[in-house]
């Protein structure tokens, strides 16, 4: 495959006092459902800077130097030791990719569909957390056939159907379209 791929991080920082203020903010406004617990699937860990994309940047660089462009995702936040002035890097804020009754959103899902609204992002394209590393050399072809379709890995896991695992995936659902939902 000749195209170039570039690649997408989604990165926030609790630490910041504005990002923490509004998650607190719209955290209070959520109704929390019986099988639902505001806890270690939406808690203060999940937004936690420590460094895991200074590290995975670097693993980039090192395994992935055919990456043609990062983008960085954020609520309007930039990690300190992150220079800016790298051609191959374009911060983008959450306002440049979601419709503005959607925000601000905590959700990684909601933020996940508006991908494709980056700007000048290319077709072809990998998405990947802060806290996912290039632990060797890898090369387009362990992500994209030759013609360009993507390469799905994995092993099929069939979900017993109970109700508690029902009311997740509903959940699941509705968050991708609530704009105050904060848990993935």
């Amino acid at each position: 495959m000749d195209e170039k791929i570039d690649i997408v991080y989604l990165w926030c920082d609790l630490d910041d006092p504005v990002f923490r203020v509004a998650r607190a903010k719209y955290a209070s406004e959520i109704e929390v459902s019986s099988l639902f617990r505001f806890n270690e699937a939406s808690g203060d860990q999940r937004f936690l800077d420590n460094d895991e994309l200074k590290y995975s940047l670097r693993s980039l660089e090192k395994h992935a130097p055919w990456i043609n462009h990062i983008y960085l995702v954020t609520a309007d936040q930039k990690p300190a030791w992150l220079r800016t002035d790298n051609p191959k890097l374009t911060l983008v804020s959450h306002r440049d990719i979601l419709p503005a009754e959607v925000l601000p959103t905590f959700n990684s899902s909601v933020i996940e569909t508006a991908l494709h609204n980056i700007p000048n992002l290319s077709e072809f394209f990998l998405f990947s957390n802060d806290d996912m590393f290039f632990g060797s050399d890898v090369t387009p072809s362990f992500f994209f056939t030759d013609d360009g379709k993507p390469i799905v890995r994995g092993r099929t896991k069939w979900i017993k159907k109970t109700k508690e695992s029902l009311e997740k995936y509903r959940n699941r659902r509705k968050s991708l379209w609530n704009d105050r939902v904060i848990y993935s």
